[in-house]
């Protein structure tokens, strides 16, 4: 099998809802411009400007895409044996898994994902 990398959603470098929320609300009250807050709270603007955005429209921040690794069968295996494939839409993309597939498997890697079930 060949070792390949695709992008999965993983926060652990992330602010949480409530701490966004909270940075948001400090900054409409500061009376600052948001050049000078994101300044002292060594923020970016355009960061605090998107955070802005978003809890104004309420939708949650989209997580990074990292990597987790998937082991493939190597490419012309099996070469006259195409089984149907399920796709599996996620917000960042498709999964597609053959038929004959092992739940758990697939339970795990949408979970390595962060996908609900």
């Amino acid at each position: 099998m060949s070792d390949k990398l695709v992008p999965a959603s993983y926060q652990s470098n992330r602010r949480s809802r409530a701490d966004i929320e909270r940075i948001v609300e400090e900054f409409k009250s500061s009376g600052l411009t948001s050049q000078e807050f994101a300044t002292q709270h060594r923020l970016s603007v355009s960061t605090l400007r998107v955070w802005v955005s978003r809890v104004r429209k309420g939708s949650e921040p989209e997580p990074p895409a990292q990597w987790v690794e998937v082991n493939l069968p190597p490419s012309g295996s099996s070469p006259g044996s195409r089984r149907p494939v399920y796709q599996i839409a996620l917000a960042g993309g498709v999964l597609s898994v053959p038929s004959g597939f092992e739940p758990a498997e697939v339970k795990e890697l949408l979970s390595l994902l962060g996908a609900e079930l």
